[in-house]
């Protein structure tokens, strides 16, 4: 089977991406679950647009050998499953101990963030009628959440002011070029007809990535030196550690937001705040939540402090059984 993974519920649809292929293999029966990478979303958006369960590691316990980098300092092996309990169990396969650490189940504290409604969406699509009921579906989940463990409830405001991908900014990318090639050459994959190795270049070249995004891609390759990979991991490093004083200072163990502000149209199937979790390296688990009047899938996020997986993943739990 070839061709554009169309959304499982319409398949004029996006299916979001760039694991669109794996989330969608699962909600046809094709498999348990699967396994994506994910940089900034790419498990998130398929796993919400296609009703299912999407969970990303705390970032770097979870090994990527084998992973083609698209960026060294994001990147995580995430699981897709139909439910919050098998997405544990596979969780515990890849790290035993991400499923099993200690935690509190009381006593905890979680802010509703709003500004997710906000993000703007495809061109056009930003004001889209659907908005309302998923607000209205995301809501009602938060709201079922903080009452079934019976946490507080506590605003963050100035989180809500500031940019957050301004204020925890992630890689954009620039180490893309040479994590590619320095994966390519340390493969036996040679180009079948000149048996050399490949590069990033020629291999973006032959892409369906728009002409925009190669170019956007490319536009770091003069600024790169041999210091950049390790850069954008300290960068990540800096944030995971910022961003769990900042919600310890608080007191917060956990965050809750709309996976997208909007559902799947023909040309977008995104993520409202993918990048909390994927600049700052902490985990998060994405519950579906119900559907629209139109019969698409609406998805929350839930993201704890870094190394704290099993309470992320307890939390998905909760809200699901909540939710039957």
């Amino acid at each position: 089977m070839g061709g554009t993974t169309g959304n499982f519920f319409d398949s004029l649809l996006s299916a979001s991406g760039s694991s669109g292929g794996s989330a969608v293999a699962v909600a046809a029966g094709y498999a348990p679950f699967a396994l994506g990478t994910d940089t900034c979303g790419s498990i998130t958006g398929p796993a919400a647009h296609a009703s299912l369960v999407g969970f990303r590691p705390t970032h770097g316990s979870v090994s990527t050998d084998g992973v083609i980098p698209l960026s060294a300092a994001q990147d995580a092996v995430e699981v897709i499953a139909s439910t919050a309990h098998d997405t544990c169990t596979v969780a515990r396969l890849l790290n035993p101990a991400l499923g099993n650490q200690d935690i509190k189940t009381t006593g905890l504290t979680g802010t509703f963030l709003t500004w997710p409604f906000e993000t703007v969406g495809a061109p056009g699509t930003q004001h889209r009628q659907d908005k309302a009921e998923v607000r209205q579906l995301v809501e009602r989940a938060a709201t079922l959440l903080l009452e079934n463990i019976q946490a507080g409830h506590q605003e963050l405001p100035e989180l809500t002011r500031i940019d957050f991908a301004h204020h925890f900014s992630g890689s954009d990318f620039t180490d893309i070029t040479h994590g590619i090639d320095g994966y390519l050459h340390n493969t036996s994959f040679r180009a079948p007809d000149q048996n050399t190795i490949p590069t990033c270049v020629q291999t973006l070249k032959k892409s369906t990535l728009s002409d925009e995004t190669v170019a956007n891609w490319r536009s770091h390759d003069a600024e790169y030196d041999a210091s950049t990979i390790d850069a954008n991991k300290s960068k990540t490093a800096d944030n995971k550690h910022r961003f769990s004083e900042y919600l310890a200072e608080n007191q917060i163990d956990f965050l809750v937001f709309a996976t997208s502000a909007e559902t799947a149209s023909k040309n977008w199937a995104g993520t409202a705040a993918a990048d909390i979790s994927a600049n700052t390296g902490s985990p998060s688990v994405q519950i579906p939540v119900g559907f629209t009047t139109a019969g698409l899938p609406v998805g929350i996020t839930i993201v704890t402090r870094p190394e704290h997986d099993t309470l992320a993943l307890w939390l998905g739990e909760i809200m699901e059984r909540a939710l039957i």
